[in-house]
């Protein structure tokens, strides 16, 4: 089960100004969208092509480095869920090392729906920029998301995850097999394919399909990537893992 922590009880705030900046560049990726921006993640955090979004984005790293002990401890113990929802937005812009990625990772099981989006998102960033940083993050404790109650933590947990099995290490694959065959195959048939691309693309790797050849069928053929995945899950079952 994927089971949330405990709401904090501590009065922890950023000053005004930061929540402002936060509320701005959430109208603006709205606006960013209309505008078919392009975003580049390449250096571990979102940049829109779209400038008075990549504006706020920028001012945003520049307070996040400057600010990065305040930044974890609000995310941790604000009492207040829009200050810990602004404070995962804001961790993705800190500067990349292991408080980072821990402090992310331990704030994926907030009670609130909003921080954890954040925070997922922004370990997916870090892990499509760079194999080094994704090796970093420990996959395990993501696997549960996929078959959580919620529509928003599947979505995310599918983004971090299709990240994390690009280079498809054998005990991750094999554990989202035994653990979350079900919700896998579930999402992978949604309508929206921005939102069942994920899981084809786990279902497709953990049936051993050639990279190149799956990113064709997660479009065109879905029942082939099911079918695949049933019949290899079927034979490790009943050869490899008895």
């Amino acid at each position: 089960m994927f089971k949330y922590r405990p709401a904090p009880t501590v009065t922890l705030t950023f000053p005004p100004h930061v929540v402002m900046l936060y509320r701005q560049t959430m109208d603006l990726i709205v606006e960013s969208v209309h505008a078919q921006a392009t975003e580049d993640r390449s250096q571990g955090y979102a940049l829109s092509s779209y400038p008075p979004l990549r504006a706020k984005q920028l001012a945003m790293r520049e307070y996040a480095t400057r600010n990065d002990a305040l930044i974890r401890r609000i995310l941790a113990n604000s009492s207040d869920r829009e200050q810990r929802t602004v404070a995962a937005q804001l961790l993705g812009y800190a500067n990349h090392n292991n408080l980072q990625i821990a402090s992310l990772v331990k704030a994926s099981r907030d009670s609130d729906d909003g921080v954890r989006n954040n925070v997922i998102r922004a370990l997916g960033v870090l892990a499509q920029s760079n194999r080094k940083i994704a090796g970093m993050i420990p996959a395990e404790e993501f696997v549960a998301m996929l078959n959580s109650g919620t529509w928003k933590d599947r979505n995310k947990a599918g983004y971090l995850l299709n990240m994390l099995t690009i280079s498809r290490p054998p005990t991750l694959l094999r554990m989202l097999r035994l653990r979350t065959s079900d919700s896998l195959i579930e999402m992978a048939r949604w309508r929206e394919l921005g939102h069942a691309q994920s899981a084809r693309f786990i279902l497709g790797r953990i049936a051993g399909i050639d990279e190149n050849q799956l990113q064709n069928m997660t479009i065109e053929d879905v029942p082939g990537i099911i079918n695949a995945f049933s019949k290899a899950s079927q034979f490790k079952d009943g050869a490899l893992d008895r």
